[in-house]
């Protein structure tokens, strides 16, 4: 009983060690060393974020089924991972930036059979997908074999490659 209670103050006591302290500007460091604020809040680099509401294309479908965290580029393009409500094994990666979206599809490769996901890269140049899938054609199930009929030693982890206009490369 006592390592949970301790535990649990833990986590109420947690968020007040975790707060993170608001940074000061440089040009009021000076006065602020005068009013005893500690030197490490003064050096703090900050960054401001704004959240604009943008109109996106209304024919674009979000699958209630996204994956997390999401990612972004630096050209200002949001990328979902979503996946299809009845096989949660198929994945689509939409990007999105202002109106115009693109989408990335890994049953799209056509030298991989099996494919299973585990996460994706984007990049200002491409999209690459971490796969587990194998290059021979699913076959008859039995023993050692996958549900697909591919032996299980014939799997193997690869990086897939698609340039942003959505096209496979490799």
């Amino acid at each position: 009983m006592k390592p949970f209670f301790v535990a649990f103050l833990v986590a109420l006591a947690a968020p007040a060690f975790c707060q993170t302290p608001t940074p000061v500007p440089n040009s009021t460091a000076h006065s602020q060393v005068a009013h005893n604020v500690p030197t490490a809040q003064i050096d703090v680099p900050t960054r401001i974020l704004e959240f604009k509401p943008v109109e996106s294309d209304s024919t674009l479908t979000i699958s209630p089924v996204t994956t997390f965290p999401l990612h972004c580029t630096s050209d200002g393009a949001l990328f979902l991972d979503m996946l299809n409500v009845e096989d949660l094994h198929k994945h689509t990666v939409i990007s999105i930036r202002d109106k115009k979206t693109q989408t990335y599809s890994p049953t799209a490769i056509p030298d991989l059979h099996d494919i299973h996901v585990f996460d994706f890269f984007p990049s200002d140049s491409a999209v690459s997908f971490l796969v587990r899938a194998s290059k021979e054609p699913p076959g008859a199930q039995g023993p050692g074999k996958s549900s697909s009929g591919i032996l299980w030693n014939k799997y193997h982890n690869f990086i897939a490659t698609f340039d942003r206009s959505g096209s496979y490369k490799g």
